[in-house]
């Protein structure tokens, strides 16, 4: 494909007819054989007969804007109505999301999220379009796709929120709108220097032009993430006291990772439509539709008391559930681990058995065993709310050291609490359990940390 300016247009029409004979002529020669009926020549105006002829007869194609490596190449009529016409494609694909997200939500956020949004993310880099384009897109975005993903109606406010990345307290679901304003720039900005060598017909150094790449790049970055962070701050500062004391405690705790990975079965990463949409209730601070009474205790049911009770059985299923899956990532990076493991056992009269919830043999020291006891809490029942997540994490951290502590020393063992809230926010020693797993796991798979299997 050739774009040609309208001053040089003579010059470089000669250029590009002998450049197409010899090409023709010479190319079998070497294996080539070129099919011209499947060029296409871009030019401002329209050319003579001489010269149409010449590309006619070769079955090139003679318009004023044509389709290019995702972008368009002509007037700016064109370019609206390419832009136009990839919105209308992408608010059909929004609505089509929106039907598949009410029984696959999990699924499609992945989806949409890693996948769809990041095909107008592309145009609008290498396209300059107006905002307006994008309002039809943005409304399918809102109206339709995030209920039918949360399961719920949604305010303005919290729209904003989910716009966010996810370690901002967002949802990643961005707003095109907002989003075209400085992606063009940003794009022409990195590659300035390129664009001189094609104005120029200089030399492109490509070191050069792949640092000022990267430093652009970088720049951007940094005052995004700082738009973004001081944007966060300010919307949470907007909420209901509960749910700004739960996001708050999620962007603060980094317990978003999540919502970043690929549902994928095998790994056991995907959730029914109800778990997932629990998730992002609790994420959010926001009440789930329960029965009127507990099944265990028949008392008010509210989500606090779900969370709390500990007759109905869903306090020790997610326990159980969490020391499962535990073990289950020990067993990758170490030989033996087992569950519930007994530390100390009972005398029959005053001391009861001492049973922790996984044993690993050489977490921290080769050969020698180390007991891991996990517990949940409700951060924000009503005993904690006058407490932040860090004195309540170390206080029942303390409470785990002193009941294990003693015996599994006399058992030449060591021993580190698991402690976790029910969004995921994480007691410091089960972020130092994690990251050694990780490191382990580098090692054993000969990799970085970052992309561990």
């Amino acid at each position: 494909m050739k774009y040609i300016t309208v001053t040089e247009r003579p010059k470089q029409l000669m250029i590009v007819k002998e450049w197409l004979e010899m090409l023709i002529q010479e190319g079998p020669k070497w294996g080539y054989y070129p099919e011209p009926g499947k060029s296409v020549l871009v030019v401002k105006d329209n050319l003579s007969n001489e010269d149409s002829k010449f590309f006619n007869q070769l079955g090139i194609k003679i318009v004023k804007s044509h389709k290019f490596l995702g972008s368009v190449i002509g007037p700016d009529d064109s370019k609206d109505i390419y832009v136009e016409d990839k919105v209308k494609l992408w608010t059909e694909a929004v609505m089509k999301f929106s039907e598949a997200a009410k029984k696959s939500p999990q699924a499609v956020f992945a989806a949409f999220t890693k996948s769809l949004q990041c095909e107008w993310s592309f145009l609008q880099r290498v396209v300059e379009s107006s905002s307006e384009k994008y309002v039809s897109l943005k409304d399918a975005i809102q109206t339709h796709l995030t209920p039918a993903i949360v399961g719920r109606e949604i305010s303005n406010t919290e729209h904003e929120i989910f716009s966010l990345p996810t370690k901002f307290g967002g949802l990643a679901i961005k707003n095109p709108v907002l989003t075209v304003e400085n992606s063009f720039q940003t794009s022409k900005k990195a590659v300035q220097k390129l664009t001189q060598c094609i104005k120029n017909r200089a030399i492109l150094n490509v070191d050069e032009h792949k640092l000022h790449v990267k430093t652009a790049l970088k720049e951007e970055r940094t005052i995004r993430q700082a738009r973004d962070k001081e944007k966060s701050a300010q919307l949470i500062s907007l909420l209901p006291e509960k749910k700004k004391r739960t996001l708050t405690r999620v962007v603060e705790g980094k317990a978003s990772h999540w919502l970043n990975v690929i549902p994928t079965a095998a790994d056991h990463y995907d959730l029914s439509p109800t778990q997932f949409r629990d998730a992002l209730a609790l994420r959010y601070g926001h009440e789930i539709p329960l029965s009127q009474r507990c099944d265990g205790c028949d008392l008010q049911m509210d989500m606090n008391h779900a969370l709390n009770c500990k007759k109905g059985g869903l306090v020790k299923y997610g326990h159980d559930n969490l020391c499962d899956d535990g073990a289950q990532l020990a067993k990758l990076a170490f030989q033996c681990v087992n569950r519930e493991p007994v530390i100390q056992e009972a005398d029959g009269i005053h001391t009861p058995a001492l049973i922790a919830d996984v044993k690993i043999v050489g977490l921290w020291e080769n050969g020698r065993t180390a007991f891991l006891d996990y517990r949940i809490i409700n951060p924000d029942a009503p005993s904690y709310l006058s407490q932040n997540w860090s004195a309540i994490s170390n206080r029942h951290a303390k409470e785990k050291h002193q009941k294990y502590d003693r015996a599994a020393e006399d058992v030449r063992c060591g021993f580190t609490p698991m402690v976790c809230s029910i969004d995921g926010v994480l007691h410091e020693e089960f972020k130092t359990v994690l990251t050694r797993l990780a490191s382990v796991l580098a090692d054993k798979f000969n990799g970085p940390r970052a992309i561990v299997p």
